[in-house]
């Protein structure tokens, strides 16, 4: 029985942060921003988000932003991990969604259909990826 009692214990650790496009680095700022603010705000209806976004062309990426970050909420089993901005490490979900704003912005279709494939049922497939291309636009 002692050999239990001197198992350390390993804390969770967040992968390093790879060296990325600065441009979505940025990106990741702002997903992290939003994940705070998103904290006490109330839920929002995921196809509702995107039908506003939509019929505007002129909104920021701030905006697509908070609205991909409320979406991942419901959209995925459980809440996606988003650290604090400045970390210098990555979540599993903060990877996942700079694999998918990468894949975005190659335009490498395949590879984004993969990724949403792999974590988001299917009605929230589309509406996750239009909040992904929309946040490489410019910021508010």
């Amino acid at each position: 029985m002692t050999g239990l009692a001197h198992v350390p214990v390993q804390r969770r650790q967040h992968a390093r942060l790879p060296t990325t496009a600065p441009r979505h680095a940025e990106v990741l700022e702002a997903y992290r921003r939003a994940a705070l603010q998103c904290r006490t705000a109330p839920r929002s209806d995921l196809f509702e988000a995107c039908a506003l976004l939509s019929v505007n062309p002129h909104v920021g990426r701030d905006a697509f932003a908070t609205a991909l970050i409320k979406g991942l909420q419901s959209a995925l089993p459980k809440a996606p991990v988003l650290l604090r901005p400045g970390e210098p490490t990555q979540s599993f979900d903060e990877a996942w969604l700079l694999a998918a704003l990468a894949s975005c912005a190659d335009e490498d279709w395949d590879s984004l259909a993969f990724l949403m494939r792999s974590r988001l049922g299917r009605a929230h497939q589309r509406n996750i990826a239009f909040l992904i291309r929309g946040s490489l636009g410019p910021f508010d």
